[in-house]
């Protein structure tokens, strides 16, 4: 299959019709009717299974059921009533502090100048794919500071002015778009081979351009732990030099947006994990999008229980195996 030449967008059949692949077996099987009383059997019933053939109601089901809810209707005078409160000097200055937040640490480390990223938007795009082999090299630190200023750095300040008061506000405004200037995702960096850091679970601060290290001493092992499936995707995690994860603050959003805060939450949570992809890419590192964990047990390891921040999404951050053998990146 041709993915691309120049000038010409990919434009092959999606597979060659063989005897090892009908497509129109898989069309077949993706709409044929499954008896609705799967579910009533006694043992192990499968997604296809049990939701394949489902009625389209957003009522039975968790997941559309929140769309569902979270719809925007003209005329809610709750939307309408608490917008403008983050627009009075009362509220204002929280936009200049989100992401400023104290945090308990044994250590804070100030990260170096971002590395270059002089690769074009449209080559990084036409290049990127997932990587699940890494080759065990050590991510720098510069190249880590770029990745995580891309992601939720602090990119140039402004100045705000609210509506009830004469007064010029500081706005810090970052690499990627937020809901209301609110910046509900904390970006975590769990180390495993950056040099010359040292392996750990690390807090981003985006206002100092600094990695807070956790004070509960988390071990990045125990972090690899709460990984599921690594083994049968082919990845062997202690090869990966970083992994960043995203956990977000729905609290920040449904003050100001009601439930459909959440919406903008997962939003923003996909738009960070591209701008680090994308960094990570012009820096020759391969990246991996990781969404089989689990959730409690990683949350511990972030120092998370006990606060509503939710683990939303991780990044898998490495040399591919296929760049050289070990200790090729030195």
């Amino acid at each position: 299959m041709r993915l691309r030449t120049k000038k010409k967008v990919f434009r092959d059949a999606l597979a060659e019709q063989t005897g090892a692949f009908d497509p129109w077996l898989l069309i077949y099987n993706s709409v044929r009717y499954v008896n609705p009383n799967a579910t009533d059997q006694v043992g192990f019933v499968t997604n296809q299974q049990h939701l394949a053939s489902r009625t389209l109601n957003p009522h039975d089901d968790l997941g559309e059921l929140f769309l569902e809810n979270t719809k925007f209707h003209v005329g809610r005078t709750e939307w309408s009533a608490s917008i403008p409160e983050y627009f009075s000097s009362f509220l204002m200055p929280l936009l200049a502090l989100s992401g400023s937040e104290s945090i308990e640490s044994s250590e804070v480390v100030s990260l170096p100048e971002p590395s270059p990223l002089e690769v074009s938007l449209g080559e990084l795009l036409q290049r990127r794919h997932s990587v699940r082999q890494f080759s065990g090299d050590p991510l720098e630190l510069e190249d880590l500071s770029a990745v995580l200023h891309a992601a939720a750095g602090i990119t140039h300040k402004s100045s705000g002015r609210p509506m009830d008061k004469d007064v010029s506000i500081p706005m810090f405004q970052r690499s990627v778009p937020s809901a209301g200037g609110l910046y509900p995702i904390d970006c975590y960096c769990i180390a495993l081979r950056v040099r010359p850091l040292a392996p750990a679970v690390y807090k981003y601060m985006p206002h100092k351009h600094a990695l807070a290290k956790i004070a509960a001493e988390s071990p990045a092992d125990a972090f690899l732990s709460g990984l599921l499936g690594l083994e049968s995707l082919g990845i062997d995690g202690k090869r990966v030099a970083a992994i960043l994860a995203f956990a977000g603050n729905p609290q920040k959003l449904v003050r100001k947006y009601g439930p459909r805060g959440v919406r903008y939450l997962l939003l923003e949570t996909g738009m960070i994990s591209m701008a680090a992809n994308l960094a990570a890419g012009a820096l020759g590192y391969g990246t991996l999008d990781y969404q089989y964990f689990v959730d409690d047990r990683l949350r511990d390891s972030l120092s998370l229980s006990g606060k509503p921040h939710q683990l939303l999404h991780l990044l898998l951050l490495g040399w591919p195996a296929e760049s050289g053998s070990e200790g090729s990146h030195v």
